[in-house]
């Protein structure tokens, strides 16, 4: 799960499916995997030279997606600017 100011980036385990959510729990987003690239997907996590790609594990078959976003994730303790 990684948590930003406008939305939660939630990794639908079995699904593959990250759903994104208000902060208030309302659906406003589905990122689906690429068709034959596994289900189980377990972890999301922004980064990037500006924190706008999104990562996304995949335990089955053990992939790393990575996707380009148009927002930006939180600066996480230790990160630099």
């Amino acid at each position: 799960m990684f948590v930003r100011r406008l939305g939660i980036y939630l990794a639908h385990v079995d699904s593959g499916e990250v759903v994104v959510l208000t902060p208030k729990g309302k659906i406003i987003g589905l990122i689906k995997l690429p068709e034959g690239g596994g289900t189980f997907n377990t972890n999301v996590a922004f980064g990037g030279p500006q924190r706008q790609t999104l990562y996304i594990t995949e335990s089955s078959q053990n992939i790393i997606y990575r996707v380009a976003m148009k927002v930006r994730g939180l600066k996480l303790f230790g990160d630099k600017e």
